[in-house]
């Protein structure tokens, strides 16, 4: 997860410290230096130099490199704090299970903080006195105060009055942006995804146990009864077995983008999605699991909610027509009104100032055929956008932008477009399936 997602929701800091359950996936990141890992990598390399300097004609030259080396892990601690100022950077902050470890970034008079689980926060500015340390939630109105205790000249602790202690572990001297983690949700996510790519028997559940430090033990129960244990490196995705047995890394099961290859079906929907005059109709399926090839979810959804019998070409479905995000949780069917529309699907997510961006192009059509779309891995903010624009539209100046949720009145399809601003798509759901959406 690229930590550019702070949270606007979040009133207060005892809120977003409260949160208990988090989501979020991204590009293979880095190791941070101070990571466990990292840490034991430069040991070996003293070790090593260490027996190379007694060996050697001139143990000047020999510890040379050993001396960089120590160097560069101890520029993971930050340098000494001058009176009222915390030093910048991002701190990894163990709270315990009750409430969730997060990470902080702190810039001088500003920053942000990050709920481990979820990847939701949100920003802050603050204050420092001594060992007095006050929080302002998006407002100057809002004041969280703690307590800071020092090691060493060093912050090592945070002590909030209702939440306790968290124990501060510096990550380096970066923003959050820079700063790339792996969720529970996400790695939970791609290990089913990794599982069922491998052949494992189906259903099963991988339910994550945070180990409190970098290693996330994975237990997995299969469709067969039988259980396995993985563990995965909350930075790096690195994968291993109960054995220390290296796999993989797990990231690359992340979304990966769909080039939907030509299909022509016979929908006869279009042509009431025509006389709507809407760039594309849509329906909501309903609420569905994780998965990377969804065929034997979507058909026993389709076939149960009467879709199948109600249009024959969702019966012959190609599976480079089903695309969506690794952790969503909705379905949608998304009929474009032509059949020659060109498609494109976006992830959304939040960046630093709370606003949705795009971030990876999931899905692209040029057919205009018919798709399924899984999306959205909770209520707080949709993490999908469709793109559309008809055929022979020079430059594409007249895209039609929409993003698939639920609105939370009614629980229906929220059909206006984003752009052009004053349209709608065509809600499909209770023309053709009933009104399932409440379920």
């Amino acid at each position: 997860m690229k930590l550019n997602r702070y949270s606007l929701l979040c009133t207060s800091l005892t809120a977003v410290l409260a949160l208990s359950a988090c989501e979020g996936a991204s590009p293979a990141p880095a190791a941070p230096e101070s990571t466990t890992t990292a840490a034991s990598a430069v040991t070996s390399t003293e070790a090593t130099t260490s027996t190379a300097a007694e060996t050697a004609a001139t143990a000047e030259q020999t510890t040379a490199p050993a001396e960089t080396t120590t160097t560069a892990v101890e520029t993971a601690e930050p340098e000494q704090p001058r009176e009222n100022t915390f030093p910048t950077g991002v701190y990894w902050a163990h709270c315990g299970a009750q409430s969730g470890d997060r990470y902080y970034q702190f810039n001088g008079t500003d920053g942000g903080v990050i709920n481990q689980e979820m990847g939701i926060g949100a920003p802050f500015n603050y204050e420092v006195n001594g060992e007095d340390i006050m929080f302002h939630m998006l407002s100057a109105d809002d004041n969280t105060p703690a307590k800071i205790v020092y090691e060493n000249g060093i912050p090592a602790k945070l002590i909030f009055e209702y939440e306790g202690e968290q124990i501060l572990e510096y990550m380096g001297d970066i923003t959050l942006d820079d700063f790339t983690y792996y969720t529970d949700i996400e790695i939970g996510a791609m290990m089913r995804n990794y599982l069922r790519i491998i052949g494992k028997q189906e259903p099963y559940t991988a339910l994550t146990s945070d180990t409190a430090n970098e290693l996330i033990e994975v237990n997995v129960r299969l469709g067969d009864g039988s259980e396995e244990k993985y563990y995965v490196d909350r930075f790096t995705s690195t994968c291993t077995d109960a054995d220390g047995n290296i796999l993989i890394n797990i990231n690359t099961y992340h979304e990966r983008i769909v080039n939907a290859k030509p299909w022509d079906p016979i929908v006869i929907q279009r042509q009431v999605i025509f006389d709507y005059n809407a760039p594309l109709g849509a329906a909501y399926l309903g609420g569905i699991e994780w998965f990377t090839s969804p065929r034997p979810y979507y058909d026993q959804i389709l076939e149960q909610s009467g879709w199948t019998e109600n249009m024959e070409c969702l019966a012959e479905l190609p599976d480079d027509h089903i695309t969506g995000t690794i952790t969503g949780k909705e379905l949608y069917l998304i009929i474009p009104q032509q059949p020659d529309m060109e498609i494109k699907v976006w992830k959304m997510e939040p960046n630093a100032d709370g606003e949705l961006e795009k971030t990876q192009q999931l899905y692209y059509s040029e057919d205009g055929a018919p798709f399924l779309l899984k999306c959205n891995s909770n209520e707080i903010y949709p993490d999908t956008l469709v793109n559309i624009w008809y055929p022979d539209d020079d430059m594409y100046e007249n895209v039609y932008t929409w993003t698939p949720q639920l609105s939370g009145d009614d629980g229906h399809i929220v059909t206006r477009l984003d752009e052009p601003e004053g349209g709608n798509i065509y809600d499909m759901t209770i023309a053709y399936a009933g009104d399932v959406q409440s379920d």
